[in-house]
């Protein structure tokens, strides 16, 4: 039962993980895009 749980947690945690990495990007990115646009 802990190791299902601790393969649980490995298969969310990078999830997640990347999830908060990619929001930031994206905003950025769109950002960026704009900036090159109105230029």
């Amino acid at each position: 039962m802990i190791f299902k749980f601790l393969s649980y947690g490995l298969i969310i945690i990078p999830q997640a993980a990347i999830h908060f990495l990619f929001i930031p990007v994206l905003f950025l990115m769109q950002g960026y895009i704009n900036m090159t646009r109105c230029q």
